[in-house]
């Protein structure tokens, strides 16, 4: 049961990852500000899949349920990512 929220753990470290990278400009342009805004948006679906994901690791009855969360926060936060 803990693979689920496991799985979680790692796609929203490596989206939060991803996310920290795109927020990092120093520039002033009008692309390095939507590349930030957009790795604002990707943190905000992978941070509380990263909590969901800790919280299921913790709590053993709640493991299937915090695990689909975090997934599909996880699969928002690609989505947004992509589009």
């Amino acid at each position: 049961m803990r693979a689920l929220p496991l799985l979680g753990l790692l796609l929203n470290l490596l989206l939060c990852g991803a996310a920290l990278l795109k927020g990092f400009y120093i520039e002033p342009t009008e692309a390095a500000l939507a590349r930030s805004a957009e790795g604002q948006r990707m943190a905000l679906c992978a941070v509380p899949g990263l909590v969901l994901a800790v919280v299921g690791l913790v709590r053993a009855r709640w493991a299937l349920a915090c695990g689909a969360l975090s997934l599909v926060l996880a699969l928002g936060a690609t989505l947004i990512a992509l589009v």
